[in-house]
């Protein structure tokens, strides 16, 4: 399977119009001329980041804004300002120009079209000043799990049929219950052993499925890192077949934002960067 960029970005041109409706909104709900200024240059909240959280995280439902018990360092004459100078809808003259410098900061974010949507229709725009003034942070959510999903629900691959899948049951995300196993690629004088032989090896270790790969594939901050960018981590718990044999899915990182899922063939020579992923 080719590279995949696990990034939200869009080259896609905003327009004035799209900005002009979010500026009106963050309007309603208080936010200053400055306040909006400062939006368009927290580049950390919005520009996408595989290693951390952002506001589109949040629009995505992948984690969501939590407020945080008051602290020395949080802007203080910033909060102390909130609502005391609203944009003036009375006078429509420099909204437009606040409305094209937010659309410029969005789109060197990389927001598209309907990012900007998103941002407008979020029913929880009032929490992102807070954002800005420190008061609140962005955290992820708990993810419920469904790892008894059907192989052929998880992936589509053309020209395969599923082997053995073997379930997970419904659990709550923890990434500590997710271990990478290494494998041991130890010969001894003898043939080097397939991939099949060093996953049987392993004895009664519970497999983890494809689902679970769907998953980090869709949440990427949750990849632990850097700890599995130097290895392969394999999702022996699903076995597809294909005209070349039978075969595995597979993690691998390949650098800057880049994340890629292929094919790791059971009875071929295994990687000695592999590693099987199971349950603690």
């Amino acid at each position: 399977m080719p590279g995949k960029r696990l990034d939200m970005s869009s080259s896609v041109k905003l327009t004035i119009g799209q900005t002009f409706l979010l500026t009106v909104k963050l309007a309603e709900v208080g936010f200053t001329t400055e306040e909006v200024a400062m939006l368009g240059q927290a580049q950390n909240l919005l520009k996408y980041s595989p290693r951390m959280l952002g506001i589109r995280d949040v629009l995505d439902g992948y984690s969501k804004i939590e407020s945080r018990p008051w602290k020395p360092e949080f802007n203080q004459a910033l909060w102390s300002s909130i609502g005391k100078s609203g944009l003036d809808f009375q006078k429509y003259s420099y909204v437009p120009i606040e409305s094209y410098r937010l659309m410029r900061c969005l789109e060197f974010a990389g927001f598209s079209p309907e990012d900007v949507t998103k941002l407008g229709q979020f029913a929880d725009l009032a929490e992102v000043r807070k954002l800005l003034a420190g008061k609140s942070r962005i955290v992820l959510r708990q993810h419920q799990l469904d790892l008894d999903v059907a192989p052929n629900e998880v992936y589509c691959i053309r020209n395969t049929g599923v082997v053995k899948h073997v379930l997970g049951g419904q659990i709550v995300f923890d990434q500590k219950k997710f271990v990478p196993q290494p494998l041991n690629h130890s010969t001894k004088g003898r043939k080097n052993k397939t991939l099949r032989q060093l996953v049987a090896e392993l004895g009664d270790k519970q497999l983890c499925n494809a689902a679970l790969l769907k998953f980090y594939i869709r949440y990427p901050k949750l990849i632990p890192f850097p700890d599995w960018s130097n290895v392969i981590v394999l999702f022996c718990g699903t076995v597809y077949r294909d005209p070349d044999g039978e075969f595995v899915l597979c993690l691998e990182y390949v650098g800057g934002d880049f994340w890629r899922c292929r094919k790791a063939y059971l009875d071929r020579e295994a990687n000695q960067k592999c590693q099987v992923l199971v349950v603690a």
